[in-house]
């Protein structure tokens, strides 16, 4: 659609634009062994790719694997907004940041409205079918 640009399009949004090769992908899932020859911006991408597997998206390897069921994102405000707020790491700190009174990265309105998006669409658990769909 974009690069058609038909009439009325304001955007497009992306979401995990990051492509891995297939024998990396599977390595990293699988926790290592690194592959080898690796160097430089590539060997970065294998640590974060791992990372994300072994530590980083706990989140993700749960909505793939049962994303109808996390209820409390439909049946709580409270509920969706402690998932969003705690489902990893470099989110909390941000979050955490913002409600700290930090002036850097997010506000709270930010996040507010973030979790606004999900809850006043009832969009919340459709969208962790992203997670199920790509893996």
């Amino acid at each position: 659609m974009a690069l058609r640009r038909p009439a009325g399009l304001l955007g497009v949004h992306t979401n995990l634009p990051g492509a891995v090769p297939v024998d990396v992908d599977n390595a990293a899932r699988a926790g290592g062994p690194q592959p080898p020859g690796l160097r430089g911006d590539e060997l970065k991408a294998w640590q974060d790719v791992l990372f994300r597997y072994s530590k980083g998206q706990a989140y993700a390897r749960m909505m793939g694997l049962r994303p109808q069921t996390l209820s409390a994102f439909a049946d709580s405000p409270v509920g969706l907004a402690s998932f969003m707020i705690d489902h990893n790491l470099a989110s909390l700190a941000l979050i955490a940041r913002a409600f700290d009174g930090g002036r850097e990265g997010l506000t709270r309105q930010d996040v507010v409205e973030n979790i606004s998006l999900y809850w006043l669409t009832g969009t919340a658990i459709s969208s962790a079918r992203l997670s199920w769909e790509s893996k």
